[in-house]
């Protein structure tokens, strides 16, 4: 199983746009991700807009679990969004 987590971590926006921008990492990189944790993060609503068009257009393939709580810089309907871009997507 691939994991990454940044829980308590300052991690913000530009490292998730950084985290899925494209190109892809070479082969093995984010393609076999499936677990991703932004627990008590910085990201607001425009890193979760770019974490939704990634998820929209297939740059995290494998991903199927994804943590969100307490993110308190993005909106709840900008967490939503996210969740709502892949069907299936659980958040834990």
């Amino acid at each position: 199983m691939q994991v990454l987590g940044f829980i308590g971590n300052p991690f913000g926006d530009e490292g998730l746009a950084a985290l899925v921008a494209p190109p892809p990492p070479p082969a093995g990189g984010l393609k076999k991700l499936e677990t991703l944790n932004l627990a008590h993060t910085q990201v607001t609503d425009a890193g979760c807009a770019a974490l939704a068009a990634a998820l929209g257009s297939g740059t995290l393939p494998a991903l199927d679990n994804l943590n969100l709580r307490d993110t308190r810089l993005a909106s709840a309907a900008a967490i939503s969004a996210v969740y709502a871009a892949r069907d299936g997507l659980c958040a834990w």
